[in-house]
């Protein structure tokens, strides 16, 4: 992999020198003959810096999409190699129990929040304790905090890619039990690819941070992408007292 700073501009000024001697006006004044003075054309020029290093480019976003809940796979909406986009439902898993759960939720719910209006009309009426008013508003917040809950486990039996790019793998089969954390796919989002080099200090000191880059790679002869300096590491790696430099370039260049 070969990479070179893109070039930044710079003017180079150039006059020839001429020189006067003696005492002008004193008696035995030794003036030297006049020398001609010339002025060049003044145009920005470019610099650069190339170096050479090898590298490999990967993706600069990936993820593992895991179920954030218990329960049985029994659909998938994507396979291996096919592009998904952020919010994309991937797989389900079953519903069954969690609508269930949401029913049950919503009823709670419904009874607490009738009981909380019921004290809360005692309470004003002096008809009944402000005890008796805070524990039913008490167990109305819990019951809405339950009902909450049971709507985001149903909701969460659509499995959803977390990022935009393409399926590399898929972990599991139908039937299976998934249970929090489990990884079920990886995704790779190649729009955006990165390249870690390593570079001397001497080299490093002509980067910066969001500077400009060219990229040649062998696969490509010929072939240049434009990128940009993603970060610059201040300490060196122990082991060779190199400085990593993190490139990222668009796919596609």
């Amino acid at each position: 992999m070969i990479f070179a700073v893109l070039p930044a501009a710079v003017s180079i000024f150039a006059l020839h020198s001429c020189g006067v001697e003696g005492n002008n006006g004193a008696k035995g004044a030794k003036i030297t003959e006049p020398v001609n003075v010339s002025l060049l054309h003044v145009e920005p020029g470019n610099i650069s810096e190339t170096y050479k290093d090898s590298g490999i480019l990967e993706s600069a976003q990936e993820a593992i999409v895991t179920s954030s809940i218990p329960g049985i796979l029994i659909k998938f909406y994507i396979r291996e190699g096919d592009a998904v986009r952020k919010g994309e439902t991937m797989a389900l898993i079953d519903r069954a129990d969690y609508e269930l759960e949401l029913r049950k939720a919503a009823a709670i719910e419904s009874g607490k929040r009738k009981n909380f209006n019921r004290l809360k009309n005692l309470w004003k009426k002096k008809a009944a304790s402000k005890a008796e008013y805070d524990a039913a508003e008490t167990d109305f917040e819990l019951a809405k905090t339950a009902l909450s809950r049971a709507e985001l486990n149903l909701e969460r039996t659509s499995v959803k890619s977390p990022i935009s790019g393409q399926v590399v793998s898929r972990n599991t089969v139908i039937g299976n039990l998934v249970s929090p954390g489990m990884p079920l796919f990886k995704v790779v989002n190649t729009g955006t690819l990165k390249l870690t080099v390593y570079l001397s200090e001497k080299e490093v000191v002509h980067l910066n941070q969001g500077g400009g880059v060219r990229l040649h790679a062998d696969a490509y002869p010929g072939e240049f992408f434009n990128a940009n300096i993603r970060s610059v590491r201040v300490s060196p790696t122990p082991a060779a007292a190199s400085f990593p430099v993190e490139i990222e370039v668009k796919s596609g260049g």
